[in-house]
């Protein structure tokens, strides 16, 4: 067990109130935290990014485990009390926002893993963020906690009722694996919802769905209860010429909804709606 402060005792040291309008919790049950930094060795990183850092509760764990950390942190305060902590642990911290960060710009090779827990009222973004980053050589993966609404739709099997936009553009490219739940009182506050923590890393089969296959996704399920047949018809011209060879050539029925389509159904799907396209 770590010397380290407890998060309560640092944040009454330096006279900080906990932030409401950016969603601060932090992460003050010890087996939670070393589930976590158990999943980020699996990664066997070389450098570790740690996304909103707050306290410092991971921050510490992640760099008494070797590794040097990049911990990012849109609060000031919490950056300055990180800075002053740190002590001679390999920790370099920033502020950052990380609703507007490439998280690209922090890869170091040879293996750099991602951890954090996000934001709730940005966890899509950064999850976005996640997935161009993941793409990119010397990217070993991430840990990522969030709320448990959101880990449940995103580890989804495609093609469920649960399934959605995120659902397949992750799992299009990326396994995930739930590591395990959390429950509100393992925060400092604890927040009303539960949380899981959440591992993410590149399939080897990955399934390329394309910049058009990507925003077909999303425009398909910006209207998810409705049948595809209609939606294509309003969003890419297609006649009813053309929409009786649907289900011909993708498998797919005009009336089937986006929820009901698998990962290959919107790659196939994808190709044949610009094939159509193409004069």
């Amino acid at each position: 067990m770590s010397d380290r402060p407890r998060q309560g005792e640092l944040l009454r040291r330096y006279g900080l109130r906990l932030d409401k309008r950016r969603g601060q919790h932090f992460l003050v049950d010890e087996r939670i935290r070393q589930r976590i930094v158990e999943a980020v060795a699996g990664l066997n990183p070389s450098h570790v990014v740690e996304m909103a850092s707050g306290a410092g509760s991971l921050t510490f764990a992640l760099a008494e485990r070797g590794w040097p950390v990049q911990a990012l942190e849109i609060d000031p305060r919490m950056v300055a009390l990180l800075e002053s902590e740190r002590g001679d642990r390999e920790i370099s911290v920033e502020v950052c926002d990380l609703a507007r960060t490439d998280l690209r710009d922090y890869l170091r090779p040879p293996r750099t893993a991602f951890v954090g827990n996000l934001p709730y009222q940005i966890t899509s973004p950064i999850l976005f963020a996640l997935l161009d980053a993941l793409r990119r050589p010397g990217a070993a993966g991430a840990v990522v906690m969030m709320q448990n609404e959101v880990a449940r739709r995103i580890a989804a099997r495609p093609g469920s009722r649960e399934s959605g936009i995120l659902t397949v553009l992750l799992q299009a490219e990326l396994r995930v694996r739930r590591v395990c739940g959390v429950r509100p009182g393992c925060f400092l506050p604890p927040p009303a919802v539960e949380s899981a923590v959440v591992l993410l890393e590149r399939r080897s089969d990955a399934v390329d769905l394309g910049a058009s296959g990507r925003e077909l996704v999303k425009t398909l399920f910006g209207e998810r209860r409705k049948q595809i047949g209609g939606m294509l018809r309003r969003h890419y011209g297609l006649d009813a010429m053309s929409l009786d060879t649907l289900e011909e050539r993708t498998q797919l029925r005009p009336q089937a909804r986006p929820e009901e389509l698998g990962i290959e159904d919107f790659q196939r799907l994808d190709r044949w709606v610009q094939e159509q396209r193409t004069p």
